[in-house]
Order: structure tokens, then C-alpha cells, then sequence
């Protein structure tokens, strides 16, 4: 379980739901706030407290999502900062103005690179369009780690994004840092296109990395293997 900052919820840690923050248990499959997972499945109950059945964990989408099947993970950390960006109109911004913020360091999100170290004007921001990008030696706080696209087809649901991003993005992680996601101190963010830009034919995703001990980071965590 973990809370969101900017919406004080807390997501569900087996289905990955979101609750509101005064819920003692998810609305989807019931499982009590602050309960394992995993021990809630061994022991046949929704929560710590034993007294009731668990429903089950929900399914994989079926379709072409379920192609790749997404590896488990005890802690959901992937949705600890759920951003979406907003470009709709972004391409009609005046060529001065875009060539001054493209030498200034701001530039679209989709057009980092896996390597990119850059921050946000606002972290806890739901919808973003652009960032600063900085070099890996100067103060930041996020560095990208992977890039990838989602199937085409009809804009996609959360809970299919969920599954793209921890079918693609934690080995990525993993290969990256030099150590599995669940076992690391980093926490990971993912941006995806909003459904405007989906249907002008954006599916990329974008998987970024940061510090929550650290906001200002002055290296790489390529191999930080933390």
C-alpha cells in the first residue's frame, strides 16, 4: 500500500485500486488497508484481521495486453507518482518561443531520452508537458530509464497501462540500476500520453526514476544498484 501525495488516497497493493484515504479496505477486492498481499492469499483472508474471505486478484485484461505477462511485485511503487502529460496544441506554440525554451533546457517529455536527468515545474502534478532537462552532474531530480510505446488501438485503461508498465518497466529497472525494483530505495514514475494526444498519435511511455531521500541529485543512477 502506499499513499498518493497529491490526492491523499491509497492504492491497493493487490489489484492496485485506488481508495479513498479514509477507506479501511479496498472497494475492489477487499483487501484490509495495510495488509499483505501475499499473506492475505496464503491465509484465505481479505485482510490481518482473519475474520473475512478475500475476493480474488483480478485477472489480466485480456486482448493483446495479456500477451506479456507482468511480473509480481510486493510493492507497487510504479503508481507512487501516476503523471499524464498534455501536449494537445503544443506544436502551435510560436517558433520563438518554442527555440527559446528548447535552448533554456524545457522541452516536451516525450522527447527525453533513456539517460535524461531533468526535473518537473510541479512534481505532484497530475498533467505535465514538458520538463528541464539537466545535466546528470547538476542538481535534478528525475533521470529516465525507459522509453517504450503501447499497442495501438483505442485508448488505453489504466489497468492496462499498469500491466504494460510492469511487464516492460521493471526489468528495465532492474537492468538499469543494477538491482530489482522491489529490494531498491529508488521510486519510479511513468508518463503517459493524455487521450487527446493518443488519438494524434502518441502511445509513447515514459519510465523515470528518482530519489525520495534526495530531490537534488548530482550523478547518474545508472548502476547505483541502491
Amino acid at each position: 500500500m502506499f499513499m498518493d501525495p497529491a490526492q491523499g488516497r491509497w492504492v491497493c497493493p493487490r489489484c492496485f485500486e485506488s481508495n479513498e484515504a479514509d477507506a479501511a479496505r479496498c472497494v475492489k477486492c477487499d483487501l484490509e488497508r495495510g495488509a499483505d498481499p501475499a499473506t492475505a492469499a496464503a491465509t484465505g483472508t481479505a485482510g490481518t484481521s482473519g475474520t473475512e474471505g478475500a475476493q480474488p486478484a483480478p485477472s489480466a485484461p485480456g486482448g493483446p495486453w495479456s500477451a506479456a505477462p507482468a511480473p509480481e511485485s510486493n510493492r507497487p511503487g510504479w503508481l507512487q507518482l501516476v503523471l499524464r502529460f498534455w501536449w494537445v496544441g503544443l506544436l502551435v506554440i510560436g517558433g520563438g518561443i518554442a527555440a527559446f525554451n528548447y535552448l533554456g533546457g524545457s522541452r516536451p517529455i516525450e522527447e527525453m531520452a533513456v539517460g535524461d536527468c531533468f526535473d518537473l515545474a510541479d512534481s505532484n502534478a497530475v498533467e505535465v508537458d514538458d520538463a528541464t532537462k539537466r545535466e546528470c552532474t547538476e542538481p535534478h531530480e528525475y533521470e529516465m530509464f525507459f522509453v517504450g510505446d503501447l499497442p495501438d488501438g483505442s485508448y488505453p485503461s489504466d489497468s492496462d497501462v499498469d500491466l504494460w508498465v510492469q511487464t516492460y518497466c521493471f526489468p528495465a529497472f532492474a537492468d538499469y540500476v543494477g538491482l530489482e525494483y522491489d529490494s531498491s530505495q529508488l521510486l519510479a514514475s511513468y508518463f503517459t500520453p493524455s487521450e487527446g494526444g493518443w488519438n494524434d498519435g502518441d502511445h509513447s511511455v515514459q519510465c523515470a526514476m528518482r530519489d525520495p531521500n534526495n530531490a537534488e541529485l548530482t550523478e547518474s543512477l545508472q548502476g547505483a544498484a541502491r
